[in-house]
């Protein structure tokens, strides 16, 4: 048996991003991407190709005839500044749009903000260089980044997660931060990857772990699809699990015989998440 749990296919902020490449696609001239457009290097690579784009470097050439688009997960401040006087499209996620939106509005000199989130990661790196009073914790490195801030209790703060940063990660920073300090406000973690993962554990969670295996459809260097494979495992230790986009990517002696779960992440299209699902109903 394979069963997809819960809705599938891309969020919006992703259907977002891929409408306006498309958009943009130019018989005269060419796409230049400044970062990958979503976190699938396959349906990446097909995109590119589709819509003559191509991923910018030093020596890339940029015509008048040529687009630039900004990535769904943010870009520099530098660059925009950079490419100020060409055409460009702005293909960030709307979710993280509302939040540049709302710290611009309302930010105070008297509150510290901090940004929780993977060091190296496209949005992070975003955030740091549009709001240069952003004091970052790396989520591999918490309470060691949290210490050497020397917030006191009567010290206002603010958390801004990336949007797929871990459940339990952004809950332990809470915490720290409503016991240590004077906690004003938060900003939640992305709606979309937490109720496909929750939605998937209501499920899971009552299964024989001898008799099933999930596999959450991404990209395995995608954050909203390892983040759901997180999740799941932290209720369900023992159950076995994968991150994959093609049954070529798993090890199907594992799968026979077995209830298999399908739970897709929030970069990967309808078809894909289908296309594994025809796969694994050969078994």
């Amino acid at each position: 048996m394979v069963k997809i749990i819960g809705e599938y296919g891309f969020c919006f902020g992703v259907k977002n991003a891929i409408q306006i490449l498309k958009e943009n696609k130019k018989k005269d001239g060419k796409i230049i991407l400044l970062h990958p457009l979503i976190h699938n290097q396959t349906l990446n690579d097909k995109l590119m190709e589709e819509n003559n784009a191509v991923l910018y470097d030093k020596n890339t050439n940029i015509s008048e005839k040529d687009i630039i688009i900004f990535s769904a997960h943010g870009h520099l401040k530098e660059e925009e500044e950079k490419f100020k006087n060409y055409h460009y499209e702005n293909a960030i996620c709307p979710l993280i749009t509302k939040r540049y939106k709302f710290i611009k509005e309302n930010y105070n000199n008297d509150i510290n903000y901090l940004f929780l989130g993977k060091k190296k990661h496209q949005e992070t790196i975003s955030f740091l260089s549009f709001f240069k009073f952003l004091k970052l914790v790396d989520v591999e490195n918490i309470m060691d980044d949290l210490e050497k801030l020397n917030l006191k209790k009567e010290d206002k703060t603010f958390l801004i997660p990336q949007t797929t940063v871990s459940y339990f990660k952004y809950n332990q920073v809470l915490s720290y931060l409503k016991e240590k300090t004077n906690l004003v406000s938060n900003l939640p973690i992305c709606p979309h990857y937490l109720k496909r993962a929750t939605d998937a554990l209501q499920i899971l969670k009552n299964e024989d772990i001898n008799k099933t295996v999930f596999v959450v459809c991404g990209d395995k260097m995608s954050s909203n699809a390892n983040e759901i494979y997180n999740l799941i495992k932290s209720s369900c230790s023992n159950l076995m699990g994968y991150i994959a986009l093609t049954a070529s990517q798993l090890n199907l002696s594992d799968l026979k015989n077995k209830k298999i779960y399908l739970i897709s992440s929030t970069s990967v299209s309808k078809e894909e998440v289908e296309s594994l699902y025809d796969e694994l109903s050969k078994l």
